[in-house]
């Protein structure tokens, strides 16, 4: 049987009632990497772009922090009128991101910046999303276990607020960022589970690989792996496909990976929590093309 649970995108929409002289707004989309994620912010912004006759210039990184840090220093703001961007290094980003938002519209999607100038945040609720992760691991280890995660990194705001609230829900309490002092190397007692490890990978889907094949070998009495971003939980079924331990580890995901869907299809992957990456990438592109043609709203954001 399939397991899949949706939580949906929030995004504020604005109506335009009076007449403006036309333009034709150009949106830098500057992506987060090459995951497959990533196609369908591109596939939903571009069908944005069609819309509302936006021409779209599509930047994709090479999935570090550096890579799209250049990237964002690259944008013409010459000839930009807005961009969205999913950070993926905040703290060093964010002297580069206010100064782009205080010249054209900037909205983030996916993951938030919010103490910075952008406009706003198109995306999911992370709190809810690792809260879910955690109801599906109660059901597929209703008695407790041995868990491991795995996450991008640390530091971005939807890696921390999943971990977070996906430890806190296993206990049945609200998160506190303020009470988060885990050493992520170290086990961790969590309510009936255990938390054997947090496995960090910088966004490489084959470290994560790496780092699921490490967590089979160090932990053989592991119960479920828990991939907290889209790449997390076919890397953790791959390293346990070439262990020959399908099935004797659960495997609990986060996004709608097309190997994701398959391993649930299969019996592989318990079940998935899944977001709306085309809807982010409509959205981004449809307010900051609204924005431009009606500029006097953009306070009502």
């Amino acid at each position: 049987w399939l397991v899949v649970i949706g939580i949906a995108a929030y995004a504020r929409s604005m109506m335009i009632t009076d007449s403006r002289p036309y333009v034709t707004p150009t949106v830098d989309l500057i992506l987060a990497g090459p995951d497959a994620f990533y196609d369908l912010i591109t596939a939903g912004a571009e069908s944005a772009a069609e819309r509302y006759d936006v021409n779209l210039r599509v930047h994709r990184p090479d999935g570090t922090g550096p890579g799209q840090t250049d990237a964002l220093h690259q944008i013409d703001l010459a000839t930009s009128n807005g961009v969205a961007v999913s950070p993926l290094a905040p703290d060093e980003q964010r002297t580069i991101i206010n100064r782009l938002a205080s010249k054209v519209p900037l909205v983030t999607y996916d993951n938030d910046l919010p103490d910075s100038l952008r406009m706003c945040y198109i995306g999911t609720n992370n709190w809810t999303g690792g809260q879910l992760s955690a109801d599906l691991v109660r059901w597929t280890l209703p008695e407790g276990g041995r868990i491991a995660l795995f996450i991008g990194d640390n530091v971005r705001q939807n890696a921390r607020h999943r971990r977070q609230a996906f430890m806190a829900a296993l206990k049945y309490e609200r998160p506190n960022p303020d009470a988060d002092n885990w050493n992520l190397t170290d086990s961790l007692e969590v309510g009936n589970y255990t938390l054997v490890r947090c496995y960090l990978d910088d966004s490489n889907p084959e470290q994560a690989r790496a780092n699921a094949a490490q967590a089979i070998k160090d932990y053989p009495d592991l119960d479920c792996m828990v991939g907290l971003y889209g790449y997390s939980a076919p890397a953790c079924l791959k390293a346990l496909q070439e262990a020959g331990k399908v099935g004797e580890i659960k495997v609990v995901a986060f996004d709608e990976h097309a190997e994701t869907l398959d391993g649930i299809a299969a019996g592989h992957i318990f079940g998935t929590v899944v977001q709306d990456p085309f809807q982010f990438g409509f959205d981004a592109v449809r307010i900051i093309a609204e924005i431009n043609r009606t500029p006097d709203r953009a306070d009502h954001m």
